[in-house]
């Protein structure tokens, strides 16, 4: 299986990993369904006065009923895992149990899980020798943060997003780094969007009408990492805040605090 988690590094690419691979290893909706539809549990605990483990029986604090349209998708699930000899669960029953019950949306609503969405880690480092202004580290960090809100107000591709602009271990290194959360509507479009590098397209174009940053965007110095999972979107977050970092990924200070924005809310 691909990594989940990696060291903190702003520039770090880190392998893709598929998000229904992810959801289906960590959700076998079959045995949650039936955890969640049995109304109490029996577990051993020990009985000091006895001398002896004893099993009780324990209320199931999330039970819920388990609607007909799920109880004939296992029954299906079952028949087929027995005529393929599988036996077991492996990630592609998710798939056919979500197929059964009409959708997988059915079984989340009755787990009552709310899906991970993707988001993305830009990373932005110009290249401000090749700028014909010359601008003071103040004046570079504005500019930069004017062309941050320009790119992820367009087209609606990113509902949230956080960033931070930093002056790097000298104080003379301005760059950023920014976790947007992806639109759920249009997620296939902004994964295309992203895979064939139309950010950096875009990026150069903004550019070019803000003063002194003409020039300055070029593709090596602009990076993405997909955050399919939560726990690497959590750790992209950590790395917006300095106290969090690890050493040797530290700044001389801190242009601009991390800054979170809501463009608008998905319904």
């Amino acid at each position: 299986m691909k990594k989940t988690f990696e060291v903190l590094n702003g520039f770090l690419i880190v392998d893709n990993l598929n998000i229904k691979e992810y959801k289906n290893m960590k959700n076998d909706y079959m045995s949650l369904c039936r955890r969640k539809s049995r109304e109490c549990f029996e577990k051993d605990k020990w009985n000091e006065e006895l001398g002896q483990m004893e099993t009780i029986s324990e209320r199931n604090e999330s039970y819920k009923e388990m609607p007909k349209r799920i109880k004939y998708a296992m029954d299906q699930v079952e028949e087929e895992m027995t005529w393929y000899g599988e036996g077991r669960w492996t990630k592609c029953w998710n798939g056919r149990m979500s197929y059964h019950a009409g959708n997988e949306q059915v079984i989340l609503d009755y787990l009552e899980i709310i899906p991970f969405t993707p988001s993305v880690m830009i990373n932005i480092s110009p290249d401000w020798k090749s700028s014909k202004e010359k601008m003071t580290n103040t004046t570079k960090g504005k500019r930069l943060e004017t062309l941050i809100k320009k790119y992820l107000a367009e087209s609606q591709r990113y509902d949230y997003y956080s960033y931070v602009i930093e002056n790097g271990e000298d104080g003379e290194h301005i760059h950023a780094h920014i976790v947007a959360h992806i639109n759920p509507k249009i997620s296939k479009s902004v994964n295309t969007h992203l895979s064939k590098g139309n950010h950096t397209q875009q990026l150069k174009k903004y550019a070019k009408g803000i003063k002194g940053m003409e020039g300055t965007i070029k593709g090596v110095g602009v990076t993405k990492t997909f955050l399919r999972c939560k726990e690497l979107e959590e750790d992209k977050l950590d790395y917006l805040i300095e106290e969090k970092k690890p050493e040797g990924h530290k700044n001389k200070s801190i242009m601009s605090g991390r800054v979170e924005v809501v463009l608008f809310t998905v319904k």
